[in-house]
């Protein structure tokens, strides 16, 4: 898959040689939808499946909380299914152990 020159602009941090790799997906899926612009996001929704873009959003603790207030509104899944709306396990532990 090739990926345009106005995608490859949310990844400042690395060079996208083999972006074909399905490893690579969900970090490309979180950036754009995180990140991305209306061409960007048709981009996305025409190159990957719904199901996909659905498995990461739910899956992903890399875009941010308002991003993902709009992106679970769009979808229509509940807030408290999303791993970025949910406290990190450190939070979790100082309950536990407040030292």
């Amino acid at each position: 898959m090739e990926i345009p020159n106005y995608i490859q602009k949310y990844f400042w941090e690395a060079k996208l040689d083999n972006p074909a790799q399905k490893e690579f997906y969900p970090h490309l899926i979180s950036r754009v939808l995180d990140l991305g612009d209306t061409k960007a996001v048709e981009w996305l929704f025409a190159n990957f499946d719904k199901n996909l873009i659905v498995e990461t959003l739910i899956n992903s603790r890399e875009i941010s909380k308002k991003s993902a207030n709009y992106w679970t509104y769009y979808f229509g899944i509940p807030k408290d299914q999303t791993k970025c709306f949910q406290k990190p396990l450190t939070k979790q532990l100082e309950k536990i152990w407040p030292y």
